[in-house]
């Protein structure tokens, strides 16, 4: 048995509050120091065991010792599992159900009989609600400064995104805040805007429409839209005629090209029955001029 003063354990804990998801584990970790007891001797205390306990240490759940584990909660050990270092130790519970969740208490027990206790919050993971969006003014005019906020009732850890829907239907990502903020706004503001919450376990949306239904000066946008249908029309039937004339100046050569062709073979043929008539000709003279030699 250790001798000597009793030292003060600290317990160093990195996040005391969990949330766990329904089938998932968990792990409760803590790091411990003991300062030397007996500075002469050089002995220092150990941790003789930790204790976890719920419900505010009124129902025991295991004891830890470096060698063996005490179970007190039958149902626990079967999913659980506990361990003591030199200067850590942790509790595990796996395939969590949602009565795993409760004030989980630590206790430390050092071979002088030192004890200290740290306590863990361990919460079950929420579903996001469907979020609620408001703004910040009564009354949205153009040209004014305004934003929007999108807030959830319930949810663990909610990731928020707000996204602007395109004309093709696209989100684009505006900003990854609760808070929306648009100034200056004009007609080109005009469109549906969404708010996504998400965790680990859900996804919800809510959209807030900046239509001429609901503000004229949105209306501005639509009256320009027939001028730009207008030139797209004007310059795809410019480049329409460009392809057909295109399409026609290169048959027009290739037949232009054939034509020279085909000039060009017959009067190759005529030069070859020309010089081939000669040839005959002037056989046919050489034949006479031997005939004439024979008989005078």
């Amino acid at each position: 048995m250790y001798k000597g003063v009793m030292a003060p354990i600290r317990i160093e804990v990195g996040q005391r509050e969990i949330h766990f998801i329904p089938g998932r584990n968990f792990t409760l970790p803590a790091h411990f120091t003991l300062d030397p007891t007996d500075i002469s001797s050089g002995q220092k205390d150990t941790i003789y065991s930790g204790t976890w306990s719920i419900e505010n240490g009124k129902k025991e759940i295991v004891e830890c010792l470096k060698d063996k584990n005490n179970w007190k909660d039958s149902m626990k050990e079967r999913r659980g599992n506990c361990k003591l270092e030199s200067s850590s130790i942790s509790f595990t519970l796996t395939s969590l159900i949602p009565e795993d969740a409760g004030d989980y208490d630590l206790e430390l027990v050092s071979e002088a009989g030192e004890k200290e206790t740290t306590l863990f919050g361990v919460k079950l993971y929420e579903s996001v609600s469907k979020p609620n969006i408001q703004k910040n003014v009564e009354k949205i005019e153009e040209g004014i400064n305004f934003t929007l906020m999108c807030q959830v009732e319930k949810g663990t850890n909610p990731q928020f995104t707000w996204e602007k829907l395109v004309n093709n239907g696209t989100p684009s990502i505006l900003v990854k805040d609760t808070i929306l903020t648009l100034t200056h706004i004009n007609s080109t503001d005009c469109g549906s805007y969404k708010c996504v919450v998400k965790n680990e376990m859900s996804q919800e949306k809510a959209l807030f429409n900046l239509s001429a239904d609901d503000y004229p000066w949105c209306q501005k946008q639509n009256k320009d839209l027939p001028i730009f249908v207008t030139i797209g029309l004007i310059v795809g039937l410019l480049a329409l005629i460009c392809i057909i004339a295109g399409i026609w100046k290169f048959c027009r050569r290739s037949n232009n090209e054939r034509d020279l062709n085909a000039d060009n073979n017959e009067e190759q043929e005529e030069m070859k029955n020309l010089r081939a008539g000669s040839i005959l000709q002037l056989s046919h003279c050489n034949r006479q001029h031997q005939q004439i030699k024979v008989f005078p």
